[in-house]
């Protein structure tokens, strides 16, 4: 196995080819170094190949898909935000600079707008059907932002907020709170449901076929929530499920 090393201003980029072999499954393609850097963030990949990864650094890297570096950004703070991909192939990624940052890949001009927050964000941005970006932040807020980079909305939680949003088929926002709480929002941002646990819920939700939340809290616990009520004047959803 030979190794071709290609260095570039800030990071290094490792390709692994087998000579005269073809690769088998489990063999590695090639590998991106960021300089040192820790990455708790998770790739997305554009349409066109393209992979993007925040590091530790501070850099919203883009890579092509051989390997190299096609370009980065500094943010000024670690991003630990994962990349999500709009249908116009804008990437958005949050920093703990407490701000959300939206990129256009394809220009000059890399960075089309930022959003800042009140404190560090951690969560990972959602998007829903009509292009709204959905974020929090360690300020306990939810926020909606447009496409352009305005606020639509912000609702307030009662703790940090460090999970990711979900957005239901419906438009319910759906967000856990270091105050124990699983939030259900309305595309409005008024409060739809609030489900309380018996710890912080820094787990993001998941959304089954049929509807049912299913969401972890430090309390040690993964509950399955209902999401139709059965009296609709008290806006609470019903517990189906707690596994141990």
């Amino acid at each position: 196995m030979k190794k071709l090393l290609i260095f570039t201003f800030l990071t290094a980029v490792i390709c692994s080819s087998t000579l005269g072999q073809e690769l088998k499954p489990g063999d590695e393609i090639w590998s991106f170094r960021f300089g040192g850097s820790d990455v708790y963030s998770s790739p997305a990949v554009g349409s066109d190949g393209t992979i993007y990864v925040g590091s530790f650094s501070g850099h919203l890297h883009a890579i092509s898909p051989d390997g190299s570096r096609k370009w980065a950004y500094g943010t000024g703070g670690w991003i630990l935000s994962s990349p999500t991909i709009g249908s116009d192939g804008t990437v958005y990624v949050a920093s703990r600079d407490s701000k959300l940052y939206a990129f256009n890949p394809d220009s000059a001009r890399r960075k089309k707008w930022s959003f800042e927050t009140g404190s560090d964000v951690m969560s990972s941005p959602a998007i829903g059907s009509d292009g709204t970006i959905y974020i929090a932040s360690d300020d306990t807020d939810l926020y909606a932002i447009n496409p352009d980079g305005s606020k639509e909305w912000s609702f307030n939680t009662r703790g940090w907020v460090r999970a990711s949003p979900s957005v239901g088929s419906d438009g319910t926002i759906y967000i856990g709170s270091d105050d124990s709480r699983l939030y259900a929002i309305n595309p409005d941002g008024s409060k739809k449901w609030v489900f309380k646990t018996r710890g912080s819920v820094p787990s993001s939700p998941t959304i089954g076929s049929d509807g049912t939340i299913y969401v972890a809290s430090e309390d040690g616990y993964l509950y399955a929530i209902k999401t139709s009520t059965d009296d609709p004047a008290e806006g609470k959803p019903a517990e189906i499920a707690i596994d141990t």
